[in-house]
C-alpha cells in the first residue's frame, strides 16, 4: 500500500477512539468516495463523534490527532492562518482543525505562505502544492488535499511547533527554517525622477494606485515568481497605474515598471526558506 491509499482511507492516531463517524456519515466514506459531498459538513464538530463511555468521562483526558482525504463540497478554511479552532464544554475538548488544505499549508498551518519561499526535496512536487501548470485547481484539490484535527482537553496547552511536527508526521517528512542560495527580484530605481508619487486618488490593487511600493510583492508572489525585495528606499504611497490582468509574466511585468523608471533584476541571495524533505521514498 503507497502513502495514497494510506491517507486517503484516512489515518489515525487516537489515545480513545470515538465512534467512527463524520457529521452523519462513515469516515471511510468521507475519505474515499471524493464524489459524495458531506451536504451536513459542520465546522464546529470534531470529526469523531464522541461514545456515551468517552462523553461521559469525568477525568476529560480525550485526545487524538486524525488526517483524512478531501470532502466533497466543503470550502477549505480560510482566513488569516487558515485553520478553526473550537470548544465543546459539555465534553471538555478543545479542538484544532484544517480543512482541504495542500500538504504545503498543512506544514505551516494552513497561513498561506507563498511559493516563493519554500524548497521542495521531494519526489514529486505536484502533490505538495498547486500550480497553474497543474490544470483545474478542483479536480488537483479533490486528489491532493487533506483534512487534518487535533482534539485535546481544554486548558491543555499546544503550541505551533507540536502541531506542525504531528501533521509531519504524517507525511513522513521533515519541516526546517534553513539559509539557501536562491533565485529572488530586486526592485531598483533607475533615476532620480519621481514618477510614481501618488496623487492620493482611491487605493486600488487592481491597478497598483495609492499603495504601498511593498504591495508589488503580492503580485510577484500571485504569479508564482521569486521572492521580491524592494531596495528602491522609496518612502510614501505610489500610483503605478499597472494592467495587473495584462502583466502576467516577469518580461511583462518588467517592461511595465520600467516606464516608472524602476526595474527588477535577477540575482542568487542567501535566503531563509523553509525546507520539506522527505524522510522515505514512499509518497
Amino acid at each position: 500500500m503507497d502513502g495514497k491509499d494510506i491517507f486517503l482511507s484516512g489515518v489515525i492516531i487516537i489515545l480513545l477512539i470515538g465512534t467512527l463517524k463524520t457529521n452523519g456519515q462513515q469516515i471511510h466514506s468521507a475519505t474515499t468516495d471524493g464524489n459524495k459531498a458531506l451536504t451536513d459538513f459542520d465546522y464546529n464538530k470534531p470529526l469523531f463523534e464522541l461514545n456515551d463511555e468517552q462523553s461521559k468521562n469525568t477525568y476529560r483526558h480525550l485526545r487524538f490527532s486524525l488526517i483524512s482525504g478531501y470532502r466533497e463540497g466543503v470550502k477549505p478554511t480560510t482566513g488569516f492562518g487558515s485553520f478553526g479552532n473550537t470548544l465543546d464544554t459539555a465534553n471538555g475538548t478543545a479542538r484544532f482543525y484544517m480543512i482541504n488544505l495542500s500538504i504545503q499549508d498543512l506544514l505551516t498551518l494552513g497561513f498561506n505562505i507563498p511559493n516563493n519561499q519554500f524548497v521542495l526535496e521531494v519526489k514529486d512536487e505536484s502533490k505538495y502544492r498547486y500550480t497553474t501548470n497543474l490544470g483545474a485547481k478542483l479536480d488537483w484539490m479533490r486528489k491532493n488535499t487533506f483534512c487534518f484535527e487535533y482534539l485535546r482537553p481544554i486548558g491543555v496547552y499546544i503550541d505551533a511547533a507540536t502541531l506542525k511536527s504531528e501533521v509531519a508526521r504524517y507525511f513522513d517528512v521533515s519541516v526546517t527554517k534553513e539559509l539557501r542560495m536562491t533565485k529572488v527580484l530586486v526592485l531598483k530605481r533607475t533615476s532620480l525622477k519621481d514618477k510614481i508619487r501618488s496623487k492620493g486618488k482611491t487605493a486600488s490593487m487592481e491597478i497598483m494606485n495609492n499603495v504601498p511600493l511593498s504591495d508589488l510583492s503580492k503580485i510577484t508572489d500571485s504569479l508564482q515568481l521569486p521572492k521580491l525585495f524592494d531596495e528602491t528606499g522609496y518612502i510614501g504611497l505610489v500610483d503605478l497605474n499597472l494592467d495587473v490582468n495584462s502583466s502576467r509574466s516577469l518580461t511583462s511585468l518588467t517592461n511595465a515598471l520600467r516606464a516608472h523608471d524602476l526595474d527588477l533584476k535577477e540575482e542568487m541571495r542567501e535566503i531563509e526558506m523553509f525546507v520539506i524533505h522527505e524522510n522515505f521514498n514512499n509518497l
